[in-house]
């Protein structure tokens, strides 16, 4: 034992040694520090803000040398957000770097920990007692906010499809897993009775009768689209007529999608009558009370319980400004109300094995450029995971933005719908090696030009929505330049279809290039499992298709003739593809030189310009789908015949080698290999890098 400590202790020392001497300024930070020490290894400060200010105070002396603030292991909550701007930047060749002690847990943390000792055992003098169903009466430990020191508990708003932007209220989280809200149903949802005007729908069950004491219930409702949600409270449950009034409707331009429909999918939440299976909660915001019923398997007297504080007014635990060369490295960012890590117009940024979790809205958004995220987790996050803007589209200059090497999972716990894993706007984005699951909608949305998406794998997206895509751009001629390469996409089915039209029956999709999204790559891709289309062109333009095996979904491939009645001329309407042309300038350099096809749209006249022209399948395989080309009269019939064919097998076995983990590839004697141009997909490539 004597000799392994002596020998962890030269390792030690020579990790000390190798930063004094090959990397600049050190600066050490321990959560056992005191912001009056030096910072030193023997004396670490206590925040990270204290190491910021003495950078900055160093830099005076030497603005040359590189900067290194080295995080010891342990818990350093935050009570207002780490503010980094370009005072803090490094240079292109003395980065400032972040990061955790060697082997050790760092975790920068927007909340509070809670001593479970501070929890009682529910008892029949509460005001909650009777509400509480009788069966887990005994289950229930009761927090008093107020002796406990919690006052800004948040609260419930508006939000979903229309309103995205919008923090969590405060949120219970038990051994680093968010805590359920009391609802109903505990899962999944319920379908909604006959409409009765635009605020009230009629119940088809009784359970919603012992809500009408509730005074902070809310419903999530899909009332309109599959693709739509709103969060509203409930103004009235009427017992006698069975109806639930609800308020708070949405009052934008896009209210119609919100508005509410006969036999819709929705459930009520914030209920403290259902707190009645493990991992629920419920905030009593009248008497400051918060209930839980503890997760099962666990002893609720050791856990660590956090509430999520920071993030009230919109904030990240970090927020950066004008920052350039700095790197975060093995730091967690988590349980905050709105955000993790916030960077405007950032410059050689990155994001190294971190972990970002327990947002209560999208977890990282970054703009600059020279932006990397790898190796890194983000999971749990209550809207999106990333949201990347980079570049000059007009210019169509690179952001040079990589995400690679992530898992991103877990995300859209309050906003279920338009708020990916990923969101990528500008030039020059590649995702790459990624893995993106277990999500309500798409696991991918972008916009813009020259994006690589590539090797990654993504499962169980879209599982609750309708008339979506697990990768989704749409209602863009001018979306060329973009790839999306040597992808595993599979098992991805909608649970909650309204199965009103043949839309909902196949209304979930693997790469969804929507409402003539156009000048788009799909190659290489491998589609299983999907009970929708594969690929999805809505009437999009010079789409190519090309040497993809797609097995066991509900089609191959779609497309349909709908920019001829949708596409308007209506100034500022979406669906003025011409307007959305022009603004990049289009007809000429750099747009012209890069995507003459695009230049040349309108050479036939507008209303050519609205047909499928110049798109290609070619050289894919596919096997035991129900439909190899689905057509649809969405305009006119005939949309297909505007396409390239050529080198498919439409129905053959591809053999893989194990149909368990189809990333194992294809015999030597697959039939693709008959087909002389159908190039190898890399397989062993594809997915998380170990």
């Amino acid at each position: 034992m004597l000799k392994l400590k002596m020998v962890l202790l030269m390792v030690c020392l020579m990790y000390m040694v190798s930063l004094r001497a090959g990397n600049g300024q050190v600066i050490y930070v321990s959560s056992k520090g005191s912001d009056l020490n030096t910072g030193k290894f023997k004396s670490p400060f206590k925040t990270i803000e204290k190491a910021r200010d003495e950078i900055r105070k160093l830099k005076k002396g030497n603005d040359q040398q590189s900067f290194r603030v080295v995080i010891y292991g342990g818990k350093y909550f935050v009570g207002k957000p780490i503010v980094l701007t370009a005072e803090d930047s490094g240079l292109d060749k003395a980065v400032v770097v972040y990061e955790a002690m060697k082997g050790e847990s760092v975790r920068i943390i927007g909340g509070i920990e809670v001593p479970p000792s501070s929890f009682e055992d529910l008892n029949s003098t509460d005001p909650a007692y009777i509400r509480i169903n009788s069966s887990v009466r005994n289950k229930i430990k009761v927090l008093d906010l107020i002796k406990a020191g919690i006052t800004d508990l948040g609260k419930l708003r508006k939000r979903g499809y229309s309103y995205r932007n919008v923090p969590s209220p405060m949120e219970l989280s038990v051994n680093n897993r968010i805590m359920q809200l009391a609802r109903w149903p505990n899962s999944g949802y319920a379908k909604s009775g006959k409409v009765i005007d635009s605020t009230q729908f009629s119940y088809t069950t009784s359970r919603p009768d012992k809500w009408s004491e509730e005074n902070d219930a809310w419903t999530l409702g899909y009332w309109k689209v599959g693709w739509a949600e709103l969060y509203s409270p409930i103004e009235k449950v009427d017992t006698l007529k069975k109806t639930i009034i609800i308020g708070n409707k949405s009052d934008n331009k896009k209210s119609s999608l919100t508005t509410i429909g006969n036999i819709r999918n929705w459930c009520g939440l914030n209920i403290l009558a259902e707190l009645d299976i493990p991992g629920e909660y419920y905030i009593d915001r009248e008497h400051k009370r918060l209930y839980v019923y503890p997760p099962e398997n666990i002893d609720f007297r050791s856990s660590e319980i956090m509430l999520s504080m920071l993030g009230e007014n919109r904030e990240s635990i970090i927020e950066a400004a004008d920052l350039k060369n700095v790197t975060f490295r093995n730091i967690s960012l988590e349980k905050s109300r709105y955000g993790a890590l916030s960077i405007s117009n950032g410059d050689n940024i990155t994001l190294d094995g971190c972990v970002f979790r327990n947002t209560g809205n999208t977890a990282l958004r970054l703009a600059g450029r020279n932006i990397k995220v790898i190796n890194s987790e983000i999971f749990d996050s209550g809207a999106g995971g990333l949201e990347l803007k980079g570049g000059d589209r007009n210019q169509l200059i690179s952001g040079n933005i990589l995400v690679e090497n992530c898992h991103i999972h877990h995300f859209g716990l309050w906003n279920r719908t338009y708020t990916p894993g990923i969101q990528i706007s500008g030039v020059g984005t590649i995702v790459r090696n990624c893995k993106l699951d277990d999500a309500p909608h798409s696991a991918i949305l972008f916009g813009g030009n020259n994006h690589l998406i590539e090797l990654n794998e993504l499962s169980n997206t879209c599982f609750e929505t309708d008339d979506s895509g697990t990768i989704y751009a749409g209602r863009d001629w001018a979306l060329y330049g973009n790839i999306i390469r040597f992808n595993y996409l599979h098992d991805i089915k909608s649970g909650t279809l309204t199965e009103e039209t043949e839309v909902h029956k196949l209304g979930v999709h693997g790469i969804y290039l929507d409402d003539c999204a156009s000048g788009l790559t799909v190659y290489g891709n491998i589609f299983s499992n999907i009970s929708g289309r594969a690929v999805m062109c809505g009437g999009g333009r010079y789409n190519i298709i090309d040497n993809n095996i797609i097995v066991n979904c509900g089609a191959a491939h779609f497309t349909d003739r709908r920019g001829l009645v949708w596409v308007t001329d209506i100034p500022g309407d979406s669906w003025n593809l011409k307007e959305k042309l022009q603004r990049v300038n289009y007809s000429l350099p750099p747009f012209s030189k890069a995507f003459p096809s695009l230049s040349k749209l309108m050479d036939d006249g507008y209303q050519k310009a609205k047909e499928p022209i110049g798109c290609e399948i070619t050289n894919n395989i596919g096997f035991n789908n129900k439909v190899w080309l689905e057509k649809n009269c969405l305009g006119a019939c005939g949309g297909f015949d505007f396409y390239h064919f050529e080198g498919n097998i439409e129905n053959s076995d591809p053999l893989f080698i194990d149909e368990s983990n189809l990333l194992k590839g294809v015999s030597k004697k697959s039939p693709i290999y008959s087909n002389m141009e159908f190039k190898k997909i890399p397989f062993e490539k594809i997915g998380l890098k170990r």
